[in-house]
């Protein structure tokens, strides 16, 4: 990457940064402070005058809720930048990448998923062909297909897509998986089902059918919580976080270590490496989460309660607005 091109990202990233600041607080002064850097060696890496490790953009992105500026020369890296999945070529080197990190965790017979996501992850419902529409819609270009069974007929549509989703849900029910989760994690899905309707791509009553699907995985997922395992028997392990965090991300942990990262920052937008010294400099971020957060499966009923009913009560809520728009 030449160095004019990498220096316009890195100020795009910090112009955003820029407009985040509380009031009265400098760059250095926030920065510093996050990072435990001088102001100096801050300012420094703002010019670009020294070189800005990965980990300390996904704690910046992270803190300010801003996109992660995405490197294509990192090494030991692979990147889905900004793909247009309408695009056959560009879906389907989108689904390879994935397809070589869900065969990492395949292959790997003790492999651990952690999971840490702003929204419900897909993980508990890729089964479901609504909901899936919706996240399809989303990624694929919003306004394209008037349906799901036109998004489905199209030939820009991956064609292994299902393939691969069956294999990658098989694969992760059989894996023990930690997740963290805030209690605005539905909210997304909640201004998903809204901006369908909006678009005409499913009715009112699709949206109910919807609502209905979402409570239901809430509820499995509530009893995996409560048992502290999944339908399969694996370990299920759900953290209540107490800040929300900006962008989602997938540890694969194995033997003590995290092996593998993937970041999704954005719509067809991800990060993916097996870097050693990237998955090590994971391992703070994910110690500091456990610290500021509460483990609710097995454990904290209260906690546990309160949050699926508050999920419920945001589903209830829609679905007598969407009642109350069709009377």
């Amino acid at each position: 990457m030449k160095r004019e091109h990498y220096l316009s990202i890195m100020r795009d990233f910090f112009h955003q940064v820029h407009t985040r600041l509380p009031k009265g607080r400098g760059m250095g002064a926030e920065l510093g402070d996050l990072l435990g850097k001088s102001e100096n060696t801050i300012y420094r890496k703002v010019r670009g005058e020294i070189g800005i490790p990965v980990e300390e953009y996904i704690v910046i992105a992270r803190h300010f809720g801003v996109e992660l500026p995405l490197f294509e020369d990192q090494k030991n890296m692979r990147f889905s930048r900004n793909c247009n999945f309408s695009q056959p070529t560009e879906a389907q080197k989108a689904y390879q990448d994935l397809r070589f990190w869900l065969n990492r965790i395949t292959h790997d017979s003790d492999a651990q998923l952690i999971v840490i996501s702003p929204y419900l992850s897909p993980l508990h419902f890729l089964n479901d062909r609504n909901i899936k529409a919706l996240l399809l819609w989303e990624w694929i270009g919003q306004f394209r297909f008037s349906s799901y069974e036109d998004m489905m007929k199209s030939q820009h549509f991956p064609y292994n897509f299902d393939q691969l989703q069956s294999q990658l849900l098989s694969t992760l029910r059989r894996c023990p998986i930690t997740e963290f989760l805030h209690k605005d994690g539905l909210k997304i899905h909640l201004a998903r089902i809204g901006k369908a309707i909006k678009a005409h791509f499913i009715s009112t009553e699709d949206a109910t059918a919807i609502l209905n699907a979402l409570a239901g995985h809430l509820s499995d997922m509530e009893r995996s919580a409560e048992k502290g395992s999944n339908a399969l028997g694996q370990r299920y392990n759900l953290y209540l976080l107490d800040e929300q965090c900006a962008h989602s991300l997938f540890l694969h942990y194995s033997s003590g270590h995290v092996n593998g990262v993937m970041l999704n920052t954005g719509r067809g937008n991800f990060l993916e490496t097996d870097s050693s010294n990237y998955c090590e400099t994971v391992l703070p971020i994910l110690t500091d989460l456990k610290e500021n957060s509460s483990i609710i499966s097995g454990c904290n009923k209260t906690q546990r309660t309160e949050l699926f009913q508050h999920y419920r009560m945001q589903i209830n809520k829609m679905k007598r607005g969407l009642k109350a728009k069709a009377a």
